[in-house]
């Protein structure tokens, strides 16, 4: 296909030559004749003349077997110019096709084995019939169970009429004295309060069991600054014992806690337990930055000691809350007292002023 296409092309090329040729050619006879007439009267050497005139017979030869090249194709050359690749994008698309087609071909043949697996009318007839015969038993069958179960709700009315007629006579048989039926009934409404107590306590421990945990959790978030440290806690309603949760919902030991973070979960128990009792109790804190570190210790002085209670009681030592420490809490403090312990008199004494 390639090669016809360049001779195709190469034929066009020379068609336009032979007609450039052909249209040229008379006016370069013309000339060439006005040439040699102008060199007529001038003293040309004849060699050179002679050399002229074949020169120009040459020439005239070239042009005019350039015009008699045979014209067939009538085509312009540009006519040719992108061809290839229109023909190369087209051999793609025919290739794309045919793959196309033999996709459909096979996704046909896949229908059509399908289609011979299906089974004629003839052949399912019967399945259908006792299909229909199942269908019309199992709307037998419906009827049939509503029946029984309004059957069922009358035996059921009639079945609480007899008993509620029993309840009555064995009432009507226990009030044969006064003190009998005084009994049943402190029996019966003891019973029933305790009941309801039970539930009542139940209840009242799950709702504050609850408002405690979250409490504690809250608390303790608030203190380690981790939210990602415990998720919450959880407490037995029968033991009270206390689960750390991590984030996975899974049970955390408090082993994975440093010693630092221990002594804040003690107290954000004790936080917790103070907000979740409603009550305003003054507290008291001894020693209350022991065996913390620097950045436990600045989370207890500015997120605890301000907010712990209304009235809050720091007993520390004179190395514990001192500079730093002391200015952060100094805006909190409305009083100070210095206790001096006197080893001869074995007494201590109260003055104002802090350390």
């Amino acid at each position: 296909m390639k090669p016809l296409l360049e001779q195709t092309q190469k034929q066009a090329v020379l068609e336009e030559q032979a007609s450039e040729a052909s249209a040229l050619n008379k006016a370069i006879e013309s000339y060439e004749a006005t040439l040699l007439k102008s060199l007529e009267g001038q003293t040309l050497p004849e060699a050179a003349r002679t050399a002229l005139e074949n020169a120009m017979a040459n020439m005239a030869t070239e042009r005019q077997a350039l015009a008699n090249v045979e014209s067939y194709i009538g085509l312009p050359s540009n006519l040719f110019n992108g061809l290839e690749a229109k023909l190369e994008a087209d051999q793609q698309e025919r290739e794309a096709l045919i793959k196309e087609r033999e996709i459909l071909l096979e996704k046909k043949a896949l229908f059509e084995k399908k289609e011979e697996s299906i089974p004629d009318y003839e052949t399912v007839k019967h399945v259908l019939s006792e299909l229909a015969q199942f269908e019309a038993e199992f709307k037998n069958a419906q009827t049939l169970i509503k029946a029984k179960s309004a059957e069922l709700e009358q035996a059921q009315a009639k079945h609480a009429v007899l008993n509620q007629r029993y309840t009555n006579l064995l009432t009507q048989q226990s009030k044969d004295t006064f003190e009998q039926k005084r009994s049943l009934q402190v029996v019966d409404h003891i019973g029933k309060l305790k009941e309801t107590m039970q539930g009542f306590a139940k209840s009242l421990i799950k709702e504050n069991i609850e408002l405690l945990q979250d409490k504690i959790t809250e608390k303790f978030i608030a203190l380690t600054r981790k939210e990602q440290l415990i998720s919450g806690v959880h407490i037995c309603p029968t033991s009270f014992s206390l689960t750390l949760l991590a984030q996975t919902g899974e049970e955390l030991s408090p082993s994975r806690l440093s010693a630092g973070e221990r002594q804040l979960l003690a107290i954000a128990i004790l936080w917790g337990l103070s907000e979740a009792s409603g009550k305003e109790l003054p507290t008291v804190i001894d020693t209350p930055l022991g065996r913390l570190d620097g950045k436990h210790r600045t989370r207890l002085i500015e997120g605890y000691f301000p907010f712990a209670a209304n009235q809050v009681l720091l007993l520390s030592t004179d190395e514990e809350i001192m500079g730093d420490y002391y200015s952060k809490l100094k805006p909190a403090i409305s009083r100070e007292y210095h206790i001096s312990y006197n080893e001869q008199a074995t007494t201590s004494t109260i003055s104002e002023g802090y350390f």
